[in-house]
């Protein structure tokens, strides 16, 4: 839990340098972008750097490691401008930092389960917890951005990236049956097929099916070409994983008559209210700030969009 903090800390950070440019393009400060575009490399090695060090603080060699990072991030932010070609405005290395601890705190999260082998159902405790946390969290991410870049470009009126989003497409596809290979083989392996005729084999099979469902849409070529269907498998793959999150946190280690958990209307008015919250910033910083490119500008009416200041 605390690796998961420093990555939520550092990861909220990331995306806030992510979207500053959207401000400064939108009063005009080019002069201000050009001092960011140089100090938020110094900030993501310092950033790094700190995250190796807290992270292996009071080990064996503590030292040693962050001065390792320090030294390999540092000639990343020297070298990588120079070999990579990214034509987008955010930094080669924040994209580095942001994939970091991302997969940091999924892995973390699934390591944080293997504490309770006796508590939590073998159907989904296993050794393999973290690698199939951060299997599942990496095709999901991919459906994820498929799912949210459609729906926001209806709510906004802008052009659908079929191309852009059929090749994610491609790729979570195959992620989403390793996930799934992984698994299943895991659980054979370690005899626990036969669960599957317990008590919380019938929510293990509804977990699973809209993934298995899911992957079979996802490596067809028509599916990722037709965005309804698309969205279709996307939402399906979500399901399946989201399911699983709660199967590992709540229903795999409920035990009929001595432990329940159903959440109070109060638990679900807040979560309920914070991700409205979310989407209402969202709105509004799409509306108020050059969020999206200038290709993407036209409306589903075929007009273009006035350009930012």
């Amino acid at each position: 839990l605390f690796e998961v903090a420093w990555c939520v800390m550092f990861y909220q950070s990331v995306l806030f340098l992510e979207l500053v440019p959207a401000a400064w393009e939108r009063f005009g400060r080019h002069e201000v972008a050009a001092i960011w575009r140089k100090l938020v490399p110094v900030y993501t090695v310092f950033g790094l750097t700190l995250f190796t060090y807290m992270m292996t603080h009071g080990m064996p060699g503590d030292l040693a490691w962050t001065g390792a990072a320090f030294v390999f991030f540092g000639l990343a932010a020297i070298i990588l401008p120079r070999i990579v070609h990214h034509a987008a405005t955010t930094p080669i290395l924040l994209v580095m930092f942001g994939i970091v601890l991302s997969t940091c705190h999924q892995s973390t999260l699934g390591s944080l389960f293997l504490l309770m082998p006796d508590k939590l159902s073998h159907l989904w405790w296993t050794p393999l917890l973290p690698v199939n946390f951060i299997l599942s969290a990496i095709a999901i991410g991919l459906c994820m951005v498929i799912v949210e870049r459609t729906l926001s470009a209806l709510a906004f009126g802008r052009v659908i990236e079929r191309e852009k989003l059929a090749s994610l497409a491609r790729l979570a596809g195959p992620l989403l049956w390793l996930y799934l290979v992984v698994r299943l083989v895991d659980m054979a392996a370690r005899g626990n097929l036969g669960l599957i005729g317990s008590s919380k084999g019938v929510i293990f099979i509804i977990e699973l099916v809209p993934a298995l469902i899911a992957g079979v849409m996802l490596m067809s070529g028509k599916v990722r070409e037709n965005t309804g269907s698309l969205m279709l498998a996307c939402i399906l793959a979500i399901g399946g994983v989201v399911l699983n999150r709660m199967n590992v946190c709540i229903w795999g280690m409920t035990i009929p008559g001595v432990a329940t958990y159903v959440p109070t209307f109060i638990e679900v008015l807040i979560s309920s209210s914070i991700i409205t919250g979310i989407m209402l910033v969202y709105t509004l910083v799409v509306k108020l700030f050059p969020v999206y490119t200038a290709e993407h500008a036209e409306t589903r009416r075929g007009v273009a969009a006035p350009a930012p200041a």
